[in-house]
């Protein structure tokens, strides 16, 4: 088989987080759910003059709760969430959150490249069972 290329276009930076979130979801230890992927996506739409020196300042934070038609809670709820996940990282002496660099995507286009790779058989190892091996 070919390797597989696309290139898909997206109109927004929410549509554009929210495609990379999701995509990157499958490959991470622990998944973001739909509201998370919607709410963090949201937090870095945001106008970039906005979330330049903190992306979850007071500010941002009133305009997503707003926007998603979340409770100040709910909204806690999720950036908790995220932070256990590690998709969040808490700075140990401030105690701001910021997101965690591996997690994000270039500016305004990003690559993947993803192998599969079958680390065994399934036939062979009925056959390796069969013969008492």
């Amino acid at each position: 088989m070919e390797i597989l290329v696309k290139t898909i276009q997206l109109k927004t930076k929410k549509e554009y987080y929210q495609k990379h979130f999701t995509f990157v979801n499958s490959v991470f230890a622990f998944q973001l759910s739909t509201k998370e992927i919607e709410v963090l996506s949201a937090f870095l739409s945001q106008d970039k003059a906005l979330i330049k020196e903190e992306v979850f300042n007071p500010i941002t934070r009133k305009n997503i709760r707003e926007d998603l038609k979340l409770q100040a809670g709910g909204l806690g709820n999720h950036l908790n969430s995220m932070t256990k996940k590690k998709y969040l990282i808490r700075h140990k002496i401030t105690g701001k959150l910021s997101i965690n660099p591996m997690c994000l995507p270039e500016e305004n286009k990003q690559t993947y490249r993803i192998t599969f790779e079958l680390l065994s058989s399934p036939a062979a190892t009925t056959l390796n069972t069969q013969d008492g091996k």
